[in-house]
């Protein structure tokens, strides 16, 4: 499906949360698969919003779209070490970024 969104060109880019196996991005490019950032999980409300949020944060400030994934994840991750509806801790966010995400899997085509 996120070939088919791209190749109608109904979206450059599709980010697919795989939750607790990681992510998939999606470019016209081909596709990446980020392994799972493993982490105690207390609440995974918002995890979702915060990996949008953390992707979103980071191409605003001029990332290449796998380390925005990255960042992405790393603040899904970090809600999901949270109580309840907490959010994500920015020191969380980076310590995890820095330590653990990388592409796994690389498809082209």
């Amino acid at each position: 499906m996120a070939r088919e969104l791209i190749k109608e060109a109904r979206s450059e880019i599709v980010v697919l949360s795989l939750g607790a196996a990681g992510a998939l991005l999606a470019t016209a490019e081909g596709f990446q698969r980020f392994g799972p950032i493993e982490v105690p999980v207390r609440s995974t409300v918002g995890a979702g919003d915060s990996m949008l949020a953390g992707i979103v944060l980071s191409l605003v400030r001029g990332r290449s779209i796998e380390e925005a994934v990255c960042f992405g994840m790393a603040a899904g991750a970090a809600a999901a070490m949270r109580p309840g509806t907490e959010l994500c801790s920015r020191q969380d966010t980076e310590r995890l970024f820095a330590q653990t995400c990388r592409p796994v899997n690389v498809c082209t085509g």
